[in-house]
């Protein structure tokens, strides 16, 4: 018996190409990749590793900025402990999980990428403000 040639619909090629760019998304890094973490830790900070202007256009109460090219200084200017937890976020995940590279790489060991900005408002209940 030979093998029939199946055109898909539209809808469900359409569907199979979000399955493969979320899978993609995942596999880079851009996704968050926190589970159980303490998010009301007096202690912790929540960076912002966008532009000045995406921060213009909202950002967690409470955040600071620090642009994800200069993580390293940004994050050594503000005298924060090694074991301090950290939480990065940006657009999508993929510049906070490039900034979590370089603070892991530095020796911080509670740094954790909450992925984009809607993420780390839902993971952490901080509405965005402007």
């Amino acid at each position: 018996m030979a093998a029939k040639n199946i055109s898909l619909p539209k809808t469900l090629k359409s569907l199979l190409a979000l399955v493969m760019v979320s899978a993609a998304l995942f596999i880079s890094g851009c996704v968050p990749k926190v589970d159980a973490v303490d998010y009301t830790n007096p202690n912790a900070v929540i960076i912002d590793v966008r532009t000045a202007d995406e921060w213009n256009g909202g950002h967690i109460k409470g955040a600071v900025r620090v642009d994800w090219q200069n993580i390293r200084q940004g994050v050594a200017s503000m005298g924060l402990a090694l074991d301090q937890p950290i939480f990065l976020y940006c657009q999508s995940g993929n510049r906070a999980g490039k900034a979590e590279k370089v603070l892991l790489d530095q020796g911080y060991t509670q740094v954790y990428n909450l992925g984009g900005l809607v993420d780390a408002s839902r993971l952490t209940g901080i509405s965005p403000v402007r």
